[in-house]
């Protein structure tokens, strides 16, 4: 994966595994916040696109403070020119956790060169992985968080690590 540009933008779970992912995806560029939620997504990945550029491939990872709606999915596609998107969906213990990870689910699903990494399926079952909030990744998950975005990269792209 050395070859590999990537382009992720995302909240404060993404920064917490920044130093993680880089480990397995050295070519990793962030654009990250704290608090930023997906309607943010396309305004934000379209300012990436036009001052720094987009890499292969883009990681979103929005779903932990509120919404995700079809319409901002799709605007983020289409600003991803044809590259695949990986969408990472949310663990936490917010209401509108289960409507975020569905709308992501549905999304995904139906829409060529979407791909989702299910973080909420892996890290259900391990409250070992998240710091006391139930929602970050703690030092373990935060590795695992990189480990688990680089590995669906490698199964849907076939790249050699």
């Amino acid at each position: 994966m050395a070859d590999l540009h990537v382009t992720a933008i995302g909240d404060s779970v993404i920064i917490n595994a920044d130093s993680y992912i880089r480990k397995y995806i050295p070519n990793f560029y962030l654009d990250g916040k704290v608090g930023r939620d997906m309607v943010d997504g396309p305004a934000v990945l379209s300012s990436v696109k036009q001052n720094v550029g987009l890499g292969d491939i883009v990681i979103v990872s929005l779903g932990s403070n509120g919404s995700a709606n079809e319409k901002d999915l799709k605007q983020i596609m289409e600003i991803s020119d044809g590259r695949d998107v990986y969408f990472v969906n949310t663990s936490h213990t917010q209401s509108y956790m289960d409507y975020v990870n569905k709308c992501l689910k549905e999304f995904t699903d139906k829409t060529p060169k979407a791909h989702l990494v299910d973080w909420r399926e892996f890290v259900k079952d391990r409250p070992d992985l998240l710091a006391p909030d139930r929602t970050h990744p703690n030092v373990e998950g935060s590795d695992y968080f990189g480990k688990l975005i680089m590995r669906k990269i490698l199964n849907v792209n076939k790249v050699r690590a």
